[in-house]
């Protein structure tokens, strides 16, 4: 990672950069990304893990079968899913 973000480049494109990391390392990556952001940085990463992307990211494309499913602001997009809650009765063992 340093090698790649010393000569501090435009453009960063990360493929699953939270990956095998705990948490603590995850944090310090998130604030590594966000100081990124800061300094003017451009960001591409893909992640299966919907918590990193929403820290860390301005939009969200998301792509299933190589078409485009979602794409817009992150703040725009949670509002759009509406969660759903799933209430089973019955006798269990």
């Amino acid at each position: 990672m340093i090698t790649a973000l010393i000569h501090q480049p435009e453009l960063v494109i990360l493929d699953e950069p939270f990956s095998g990391l705990d948490p603590v390392n995850v944090a310090l990556l998130i604030d590594l990304v966000n100081q990124l952001k800061r300094s003017g940085t451009a960001i591409i990463f893909s992640s299966h893990n919907m918590k990193n992307v929403a820290d860390v990211s301005d939009r969200l494309l998301m792509i299933v079968n190589g078409q485009r499913k979602l794409y817009g602001p992150i703040i725009q997009l949670q509002g759009q899913m509406a969660r759903k809650k799933v209430y089973l009765e019955g006798t269990f063992d």
